[in-house]
């Protein structure tokens, strides 16, 4: 099926990092982090755009290269620890000489990421009234019902106990990841970032544990090159 939808995909990845220096150049298996997203977006036949959003001039000359849109780097003041990536996207929307229907977020720290999960994403996007959909997974571990508390003073009092409850009892609970974001084109540019006002943003969700891996410190790190050698 041919689309008939512009889209632009935004590839979020500045040179800071608080755990692991250079962290989106970081190499596995020969191919650096920022390398394997574009690779994966190049897969994807719909997107008819993919830019880059960095301060760094080593990541800018990965992008020539391989000749995706990165003319000019992020500024310092959306740059720093406390920047948001909404403000990384519409950097690149206000400088890039093109507009379009839909807005990719994907952030290159998901290093197992599928080009089909994008896809699927969007075709169920578009057959919805939202105006933005997010990843979500499952939460396994945390949706207790002895997390109900209350803070008196200088401690925490109990509602409920572990012991008292049912666990098969608990309802689904979700939890967002930056596995994949994804918005109208418009909506963001009215509302500077992907979620806007009311609920009109929906979930899918990603079963998949493995390609919800977000290398974040030198133990994800050395988890995803572990787990990319036994494939």
């Amino acid at each position: 099926m041919v689309n008939k939808k512009k889209i632009i995909a935004i590839i979020p990845a500045r040179k800071g990092s608080k755990t692991i220096k250079n962290k989106n150049i970081k190499k596995i298996d020969g191919e650096s982090l920022v390398e394997r997203t574009i690779h994966v977006l190049k897969k994807i036949k719909l997107i008819n755009q993919t830019a880059l959003s960095t301060d760094s001039k080593k990541m800018q000359k990965i992008a020539i290269n391989k000749k995706i849109w990165c003319k000019f780097l992020r500024p310092r003041n959306i740059s720093g620890k406390n920047s948001t990536t909404n403000d990384a996207v519409a950097h690149v929307l206000k400088n890039i000489n093109n507009k379009f229907d839909y807005i990719f977020e994907i952030h290159p720290t998901y290093f197992f990421r599928k080009s089909q999960d994008i896809v699927k994403c969007f075709e169920i996007l578009k057959k919805t009234n939202a105006n933005s959909l997010i990843t979500v997974s499952k939460i396994k571990s945390c949706a207790h019902k002895d997390f109900q508390i209350s803070l008196k003073k200088n401690y925490i009092k109990f509602k409920k106990l572990p012991h008292t409850f049912n666990k098969l009892s608990i309802k689904n609970s979700f939890e967002f990841n930056g596995y994949i974001i994804m918005s109208k084109y418009q909506h963001f540019l009215k509302y500077g970032n992907h979620f806007g006002k009311g609920n009109k943003c929906i979930g899918f969700e990603i079963k998949d544990r493995k390609t919800l891996i977000d290398i974040n410190d030198h133990h994800d790190l050395r988890l995803v090159k572990a787990l990319n050698r036994k494939q």
